[in-house]
């Protein structure tokens, strides 16, 4: 167990200082053994096929770089980034100060801001943790309230990515020296175990089939609805302490925001409101969803042009306007409403043709660099397409 912890220090630094261990590649079967605290970890409370499928993403991982850039553990990762600052500059620059005691300090700027504007976007303070997320690990930061975890990764060259944009690793300093006293601490460690105990969780509110399912996914996504219902309601949800007790809020667009009182037993049970519910591993369900959202957004206000293999081949151009409205230019022109489905088979970008119900499908995916695909092709500059879609 020893050379996990060695490595993963020397591995996660290895992401910001040595490109070229991108290079690097691992046999299966030391990574098998390697990663076999980081599949113990990720794939616990699985059972069936999921058991089966879980570990091999990881082991992929471990085989394209070595087993400290693709299957630290979450105590590895901590270890590796305490006492030092995160840095990333997109959207804005951005200073994530974690301290060896369970602290964080955050600072976002204005790229350029005004001669005499200071910049200043958000400055906040708090606990932070490294938690599984999804298929992945992910950076909790709890202040006032809990947002979704930034999803911790790396890229092909070995760069650090931290909510999918490339970081830098720099000690931390005397800048932890006045953050191991916090009065408010406790409550924001709460906050914590409180997202840690429910994230990538499904929570069953009452029983039989108009029980309310409560499915809160580690992107920051909740989906709530019933068994006997078809229809689900999303948004968004956090968790704050402002009360003194941890508090579930759901938050959606042009509508109330419930709140929801928390409470967890010794012996894991989660109550919600002071009653106790029934509660499910979420983690497949979220992966699903957090990949569908990712590509969603990827996908808005971009062009394609691609030709599609037959018996003839066709040249296709098609734009995706925010809305979710498309043009489709083939042989002829058409208009409809576009979404994205992901299965166990893989990820499509579906056309419902206005008027029918009709549903092309075309493959859709992130290439290496982590940019975004249709069919294999990449958008094009054709902004006039993009504004077709949004009239149409």
């Amino acid at each position: 167990m020893r050379r996990l912890t060695t490595l993963a220090a020397i591995g996660l630094m290895a992401m910001i200082t040595a490109p070229s261990r991108a290079a690097a590649r691992t046999s299966n079967a030391i990574c098998k053994v390697a990663c076999a605290p980081r599949i113990a970890e990720q794939c616990a409370g699985l059972s069936g096929a999921e058991l089966h499928r879980c570990p091999r993403p990881i082991i992929k991982a471990c085989k394209k770089t070595t087993p400290a850039i693709g299957c630290p553990t979450t105590s590895e990762v901590t270890a590796t980034l305490a006492g030092r600052v995160v840095r990333t500059v997109d959207p804005n620059p951005t200073d994530i100060t974690l301290c060896d005691s369970g602290r964080f300090s955050l600072l976002e700027r204005l790229a350029n801001p005004a001669p005499d504007d200071p910049g200043v976007v958000r400055a906040t303070s708090g606990a932070w943790a490294v938690r599984i997320v999804g298929a992945g690990l992910g950076l909790v930061l709890a202040d006032d309230s809990a947002q979704a975890p930034l999803r911790l990764d790396h890229d092909p060259s070995g760069t650090l990515l931290v909510d999918g944009a490339p970081a830098s690793l720099a000690a931390a300093g005397t800048a932890c020296a006045s953050a191991a006293v916090n009065p408010a601490g406790a409550d924001r460690l709460v906050i914590v175990s409180a997202t840690r105990a429910v994230t990538d969780r499904t929570l069953v509110i009452g029983t039989g089939s108009d029980a309310d399912e409560l499915t809160l996914c580690s992107s920051g996504l909740f989906v709530q609805g019933t068994e006997s219902s078809p229809d689900t309601i999303e948004g968004t949800w956090t968790i704050d302490v402002s009360s003194g007790e941890p508090r579930l809020r759901l938050a959606r667009e042009n509508a109330l925001t419930p709140i929801f009182g928390l409470g967890f037993r010794a012996d894991g049970a989660i109550l919600v409101d002071d009653v106790p519910v029934t509660q499910r591993d979420a983690r497949a369900e979220c992966t699903i969803r957090d990949f569908e959202d990712r590509l969603t957004a990827a996908l808005k206000g971009t062009a394609f042009f691609f030709v599609t293999n037959g018996t003839i081949p066709v040249r296709t151009k098609l734009g995706l306007c925010d809305s979710g409205r498309y043009r489709l230019d083939q042989t002829s022109t058409e208009h409809g409403n576009w979404r994205v489905a992901v299965s166990a088979s893989g990820a499509d970008l579906e056309l419902v043709k206005d008027g029918t119900q009709t549903v092309r499908r075309f493959p859709v995916g992130f290439d290496a660099n982590g940019g975004i695909r249709v069919n294999g092709s990449s958008p094009i500059d054709e902004p006039s397409l993009v504004d077709a879609a949004c009239a149409g």
